[in-house]
């Protein structure tokens, strides 16, 4: 109560193992473990002792919390939710909580150590077996003092000040996540931009969100790049606070060197408060592209000994981390449960190639590197993004069928449960192998799609001129039969989300759940010749949302005003549980939905790249840095003053193709109003 307290352990005369490392600690004598936790710094200490103690307060300095626990029976360790989590940085004693990064005692060879990942949750070990007479020694009715709250790490003291509501107030949360969605990929979007009807995309199921609820027109994502927008999407901070600037940093924070292994674990996302602070239920499936350990607070991460799977990553044989993902690998035996799933298995055409994702055959087209090539090339140098056809598999069998089924599954065992929950379906789709099933590939005829003003941009004026653009992504034929396959892709998205919506019709469960839809980040589909994301071009860095709750957001709002991926933590927050004093890099976007007598715009929105840290050996300034957007006007410049590229303003309202920098090349000449108007945003 008075802020701190301490666990002291007996280890006597029996063995610790770890399942998958064996190893192996047999004391001639008692061993004493202490653990310490400050609740107003949330620093955790450690010590040992192999005395020979009949009892804990013969160790010097020592602070017993009631009487020993003789040892012997089975080993256990009690679920108290403040069981020493944390991290530690490098020749650092001290261990400073987070959540998510569970430590426990691992003892060999007389060498005591704190190790990571011990359990997957509070209730009971998964990773590590124990064995013989550990205990936890604890006040003799099995229970800390209840006036020693349960620590929350936190980036502001406010964290802790905040009452949790009634069970009445929590309402549930679902996120529908895709990858490498642009934000002009909505059926009513194009309708208000007078797109022909014959070369409009269909989705009649998100434009229904939209209708049903708000549309952020002008929404962006922190980073174009899957990791690091999906690291800030779920913390709500930057990729300077995440530490995840690169693809690599996001799959596992224990990269040597990298700034995540440091920052990622000190921040929560909002389902690991939602979880453990209020006690909701939480299930994940599809694209995870963050560290393993955040992936712990779901109840469907499920890995059972060495080698076993879960969404969120494969393990070693040793059941050390595999720095893959477990979505490809989940997809992979999916299919092979489905017999006819075999049409796709063999190369049954001369010229047909290998999907390299799902490992299953298609027909590619001709932007794909490997079409006109009679044998099965394989997987060597293909990368997903050069994959371009018609998938084998037959209609049904997609990854996007795969994810949405078991989400949808899911959505029914959670609403049937007690607690309130959150539900991710995080789709692979339309992200590259764009290689829709038959349906979807005939759905659009490639001679109807429109291409965009700026496909034959020679970025003569741009900051991205110096890019090694592929060949073909510039031809108009190959990119209307690439766009048809990409609008295939995402029309098969919006018909999984509206049985998602139907379900949650059918479960009467729609005005206590905010539904929210957005993507990672956009595609360029042929735009400045480009493909893929990872730039400031409207194309790539703009993104879709849409948040719905009936009876509580108003149907049909519209705001106009920039808003980030770093606002949805707070907002989601703050529409689950009245949550609305953590700390992060974003705000609420409640206050632009309902508005109140408080309430003024001036909005802005600063989207980063990698190359803020240019010490780092990944693109280093190479590319632009920051982009900053406000009402109609957005700068895209450089890390630092001495960097060579060029630096980019646009007024989107008058250039919403971004084929005139206004600076740049034209710096010496442009007006005074537009070098302030650049100044100001910088």
């Amino acid at each position: 109560s008075n802020g701190s307290f301490r666990f002291v352990l007996k280890l006597d005369g029996t063995s610790f193992k770890a399942k998958s490392a064996p190893h192996e600690f047999e004391p001639s004598s008692s061993h004493w473990i202490q653990i310490g936790f400050d609740t107003s710094t949330g620093e955790v200490t450690f010590s040992h002792s192999d005395a020979n103690c009949d009892e804990a307060d013969d160790v010097s300095d020592w602070t017993q919390l009631g009487d020993p626990v003789e040892s012997g029976g089975k080993a256990s360790i009690k679920p108290f939710s403040y069981f020493v989590l944390g991290r530690r940085k490098a020749g650092d004693d001290k261990y400073v909580l987070s959540s998510g990064k569970i430590y426990g005692i691992r003892l060999t060879n007389n060498d005591t150590t704190l190790t990571e990942g011990t359990f997957s949750s509070l209730s009971g070990a998964k990773n590590w077996a124990l064995s013989g007479g550990l205990e936890i020694i604890s006040p003799s009715d099995g229970s800390m003092p209840s006036a020693v709250p349960s620590p929350v790490p936190s980036a502001s003291p406010t964290h802790r000040d905040q009452p949790s509501p009634s069970p009445s107030q929590k309402n549930n949360l679902i996120v529908i996540l895709t990858d490498q969605q642009r934000y002009d990929t909505l059926q009513f979007v194009q309708e208000e931009r007078d797109v022909p009807e014959r070369a409009r995309i269909r989705t009649t199921n998100l434009d229904r969100i939209a209708r049903e609820g708000a549309y952020f027109r002008n929404a962006y994502t922190h980073c174009a790049v899957c990791g690091p927008a999906r690291g800030s999407f779920m913390t709500g901070r930057t990729i300077e606070n995440t530490g995840i600037r690169t693809n690599n940093m996001a799959k596992d924070e224990d990269l040597p060197g990298s700034d995540a292994e440091y920052k990622l674990p000190n921040l929560l996302t909002y389902d690991e408060m939602l979880v453990n602070e209020y006690g909701y239920a939480a299930e994940y499936y599809g694209k995870f592209h963050l560290p393993n350990s955040k992936g712990f607070v779901y109840a469907n991460d499920v890995r059972r000994g060495a080698g076993a799977l879960s969404w969120f990553g494969k393990y070693n044989e040793d059941g050390s981390k595999h720095l893959s993902w477990g979505m490809a690998e989940f997809y992979r035996i999916w299919l092979s449960r489905h017999s006819n799933a075999t049409l796709a298995s063999e190369q049954n055409e001369i010229g047909d190639q290998r999907n390299t994702f799902s490992t299953y055959f298609y027909d590619p087209d001709p932007l794909d590197t490997r079409y006109g090539i009679a044998e099965d090339y394989g997987r060597d140098g293909v990368k997903q993004p050069d994959q371009h056809g018609q998938n084998r598999l037959p209609d049904g069998l997609s990854i996007t069928a795969h994810q949405a089924a078991e989400t949808i599954e899911a959505l029914e065992r959670l609403a049937a449960g007690d607690n309130p929950f959150s539900l991710h379906l995080s789709l692979h789709s339309p992200h590259a192998p764009m290689i829709p099933t038959r349906k979807y590939y005939e759905m659009y005829n490639p001679d109807d799609m429109m291409m965009p003003d700026s496909l034959l941009d020679d970025l003569a004026n741009s900051a991205y001129s110096n890019n090694q653009i592929p060949v073909g992504y510039d031809n108009a034929t190959k990119v209307q039969r690439w766009t048809a396959n990409y609008y295939g892709l995402i029309t098969e998205v919006d018909e999984w989300i509206g049985k998602l919506l139907d379900k949650i019709d059918e479960l009467g469960i729609a005005e206590n759940t905010l539904l929210a839809f957005s993507t990672d980040h956009g595609e360029m589909l042929g735009s400045h010749g480009m493909r893929e994301k990872n730039n400031f071009y409207e194309e790539s860095s703009r993104v879709p949302l849409l948040l719905r709750m009936p009876g509580t957001i108003p149907a049909g709002t519209i705001v106009d005003d920039p808003v980030s991926h770093l606002d949805l933590h707070s907002t989601f927050l703050d529409y689950s549980v009245g949550r609305t004093d953590y700390e992060t890099d974003g705000v609420s976007l409640r206050s632009y939905v309902e508005g109140g007598p408080n309430f003024s715009r001036d909005s802005f929105v600063v989207t980063m790249w990698n190359s803020t840290d240019i010490t780092n050996d990944y693109r280093p300034s190479r590319d632009p840095a920051f982009m900053i957007r406000k009402d109609n006007w957005k700068l895209i410049l450089s890390c630092l003053g001495s960097d060579h590229q060029l630096d980019m303003l646009f007024n989107l309202d008058e250039d919403p193709a971004e084929l005139n920098n206004l600076i740049g090349l034209n710096g010496d000449t442009a007006s005074d109003a537009v070098i302030g108007k650049a100044e100001h945003l910088k």
